[in-house]
């Protein structure tokens, strides 16, 4: 049975499973997490804008490009020319 997560008026860019109830993915400025089931209300959480750099710096996230690692969970993020690595999701 199809589910319809939520309506986007940007293309969804890059996506991939997290595993089976959750997939991550981009659209425009924006990365989101959601649910994938039909339960009731599925849940999506949007990454923030602006990510605090170890070096106090800030940067804004700009048409990212994501990458997910299945093996290490973790996500990486291209965005003005700088690299991002998460923690472990």
């Amino acid at each position: 049975m199809p589910i319809l997560l939520n309506t986007f008026t940007k293309n969804i860019a890059d996506y991939y499973w997290l595993n089976d109830d959750y997939i991550i993915f981009s659209a425009e400025d924006k990365i989101m997490i959601s649910e994938i089931h039909n339960k009731n209300n599925v849940n999506v959480v949007t990454f923030p804008q602006t990510i605090a750099l170890v070096d106090q710096e800030n940067i804004a996230i700009q048409k990212p490009i994501i990458y997910l690692n299945d093996q290490s969970k973790k996500l990486y993020i291209l965005t003005q020319s700088t690299l991002l690595v998460s923690e472990r999701l």
